[in-house]
């Protein structure tokens, strides 16, 4: 696992499993954030593939548990 992954795994964790309520201007903001720490436009298109992977991935481990009712 490399540095991109790592930050987006502990990113991930914090940024939707705090416990608070998130917005969607409070995300992008955080998002917008985090992608400044990195320098390389690759290593930044990496971390919101992660994050989005991350993101549907919970979406749908959800929807099976039945937590969410996509109808």
């Amino acid at each position: 696992m490399n540095i991109v992954e790592q930050e987006a795994d502990r990113f991930f964790d914090r940024l939707y499993r705090n416990g608070k309520t998130n917005t969607l201007e409070n995300l992008k903001s955080h998002i917008t954030s985090k992608l400044y720490d990195f320098n390389r436009d690759r290593d930044k298109l990496d971390f919101l593939k992660i994050i989005r992977q991350k993101s549907v991935e919970d979406r749908d481990e959800q929807v099976l548990c039945g937590w969410i009712d996509l109808e």
